[in-house]
């Protein structure tokens, strides 16, 4: 495979410098991206479901379910995995043999995790990323895999738009490395473990649209989906939020999105309880802009609210990834500029706090470092066409 397409998917990977991706869609398509056209099709499958995926390092292995508590803050550091406390004291979870982990999602309560994890084939034959499940019952089981210097990303567990209320899916994204001459989209697909194991989610899209991440709380059935766009106009990223609970009854309830914002912000969307998330609100021309926006399920007539606006939260194009995570009801974690120069000069760096009540940026104790990180969050079900109160919330556009 070209060591070109190889530098997009890294670049994907880690929402490095945008403007450098759309030249690397040039160099490897040979054609400029177009705007996205009204014309519909559905998601294209990155690869077939593997009936038996391949085991990797982890899977057989046990740890142990009864170490995670509701609101640990998990991070894997590629050998151990870790739970931070609001102290900035940490304590062991598991230890694994060394694995690349990319993302790590837990369950309602932690009682289940999913890692997935990167490895580094030399040919395109060879498997290039895995993602494991880590069972309530203390097992270590691999899910899915995929060859062709694919990658999985943003697990999360859910309830699918058709499901009876308590059902819990695993989702996760399919991310390869080639970009369709025809439709200009990149290779994706969000895929479900079902009846048979890994299983392909068709969601109809326009033209150069992908599927690049996925956030929700956990078990809840309401989520967002974050299109990526191989033109950066307006602007690179575009959230959706899902709406098929109200069309349960329709044959294809993956098919109604809203479109919720437009950003260049690699975060993510973190939704603090089953109903309020927070959209990093970015745009590569007009950094002044940058704001967090908080959306609540079934308010969203009226637009969000401002809960930050400044400029001292880092943008995420650099290789330093790092996810916006729920801190309770009423805070997010964000890494700060000065936070993430600091590492790059081999300094500490910290997660610093946004209380969404204030808008006050205040640092924790939580030291940061490259890799997986995910808050535990507890049990917490809410009907989504339950109708919340709009009221006492200070709503704009968008």
């Amino acid at each position: 495979m070209s060591s070109c397409l190889i530098a997009l998917v890294k670049r994907l990977r880690w929402v490095a410098p945008l403007a450098a991706v759309a030249s690397l869609l040039v160099a490897c398509t040979g054609t400029t991206p177009a705007p996205a056209a009204s014309t519909t099709a559905t998601t294209p499958v990155a690869s077939p479901s593997q009936a038996q995926p391949a085991a990797g390092p982890l899977d057989g292995l046990r740890w142990q379910p009864d170490a995670v508590h509701v609101g640990d803050l998990l991070h894997d550091d590629g050998t151990h995995l870790w739970a931070y406390g609001s102290s900035g004291t940490r304590r062991l979870i598991w230890s694994h043999p060394q694995a690349s982990v990319g993302f790590i999602a837990a369950a309602p309560g932690g009682h289940e995790l999913a890692l997935s994890v990167e490895l580094t084939p030399s040919t395109g034959s060879q498997t290039s990323s895995l993602l494991y499940l880590l069972g309530a019952d203390g097992s270590v089981k691999t899910v899915d895999s995929v060859a062709g210097y694919e990658t999985i990303n943003a697990p999360v567990f859910l309830r699918p738009p058709a499901a009876t209320p308590g059902t819990l899916a695993l989702l996760w994204i399919r991310l390869g490395q080639n970009v369709d001459k025809l439709t200009e989209r990149v290779q994706s697909q969000v895929m479900m473990v079902g009846p048979k194991g890994a299983e392909p989610v068709a969601i109809p899209l326009r033209l150069s649209e992908a599927p690049i991440d996925l956030h929700g709380y956990p078990g809840a059935g309401t989520f967002t989906l974050t299109l990526f766009f191989t033109n950066n106009v307006p602007t690179r990223f575009e959230v959706l939020k899902n709406v098929g609970y109200a069309y349960a009854k329709n044959p294809d309830p993956w098919a109604y999105f809203g479109r919720r914002a437009d950003t260049e912000s690699g975060a993510g969307v973190a939704w603090v309880t089953p109903t309020d998330y927070v959209v990093p609100v970015a745009q590569l021309a007009h950094p002044e802009a940058y704001s967090l926006r908080l959306f609540r399920q079934g308010c969203e007539q009226y637009g969000s609210e401002v809960v930050y606006h400044g400029t001292a939260i880092d943008l995420g194009y650099q290789e330093q990834f790092w996810p916006i995570l729920p801190a309770g009801r009423f805070a997010v974690l964000v890494m700060t500029k000065a936070a993430l120069a600091a590492k790059r000069h081999h300094h500490a760096a910290y997660w610093s706090a946004v209380d969404l009540r204030t808008g006050r940026l205040s640092t924790t104790r939580i030291p940061w470092q490259q890799g997986a990180w995910e808050v535990v969050q507890r049990p917490w079900f809410v009907s989504p066409t339950r109708t919340p109160s709009c009221a006492g919330v200070h709503w704009v556009w968008p």
